[in-house]
C-alpha cells in the first residue's frame, strides 16, 4: 500500500490515515490513505480543484499543469485554457467521459508524484508535452474532439501503465 500524496510505501500495521472523499451530494466516492498527518494536510491544502465537502482536495499537480509548469508557462496559458475548455464543454457532458475525468483526478497526482521522483523529470514532462499535450491542443483547435479525446485517453493509459504499475 502506498501513500496517495507522496507515493511512499506504508508498512503493514502502521497508523496510516484514511480520508473519505465525498461528492457534492454527499455520496462516497473513494478514500485516500496517507502515511502521515503531514501528507494528509499537504493533500488537503494543495492547489487542486475542490471536489468534495469539508474542503477535501485531490492530489498535487495534474499532468497537463505539471507539464506546462515545466515549460515555465502561466496557469492561464493557451494550452491549459484550450484543454480545460475541452474538458468542461465536451468531456464533462458525457457520462462515460466524465468518469474518465474523475479517474484522471485521482491518478494524475500520483503519476506526477512518481515523475517528480525521476532525475529527468523535466525531460519527461517535455516528452509528455510534445507527444500528447501539443497534439491534443492542435486537434481540439481543429475541431476534432474525438481525436482530442483519443490523445487524452492514450496519454492517461500510457502514463498510468508506466508510472503506477
Amino acid at each position: 500500500m502506498n501513500c496517495d500524496w507522496c507515493g511512499d510505501g506504508i508498512p503493514e500495521g502502521s497508523t496510516a490515515r484514511n480520508f473519505h472523499i465525498y461528492d457534492k451530494d454527499k455520496k462516497f466516492i473513494y478514500y485516500s490513505i496517507f502515511c502521515s498527518g503531514k501528507c494528509k494536510s499537504d493533500w488537503i491544502n494543495s492547489d487542486c480543484p475542490d471536489i468534495a465537502i469539508h474542503k477535501a482536495k485531490r492530489g498535487s499537480c495534474f499532468i497537463t499543469t505539471a507539464t506546462i509548469k515545466s515549460r515555465n508557462l502561466p496557469d492561464n496559458c493557451h494550452e491549459l485554457e484550450v484543454l480545460r475548455n475541452f474538458r468542461d464543454s465536451f468531456m464533462n457532458k458525457d457520462d462515460c467521459m466524465k468518469r474518465e475525468v474523475e479517474e484522471y483526478y485521482i491518478i494524475a497526482p500520483k503519476i506526477c508524484a512518481n515523475i517528480d521522483k525521476e532525475k529527468n523529470a523535466p525531460e519527461i514532462y517535455e516528452e509528455i508535452y510534445q507527444k500528447w499535450i501539443k497534439p491534443a491542443v492542435e486537434s481540439c483547435e481543429a475541431g476534432d474532439k474525438e481525436k482530442t479525446h483519443d490523445i487524452y485517453k492514450s496519454m492517461v493509459l500510457k502514463l498510468k501503465e508506466k508510472y503506477l504499475n
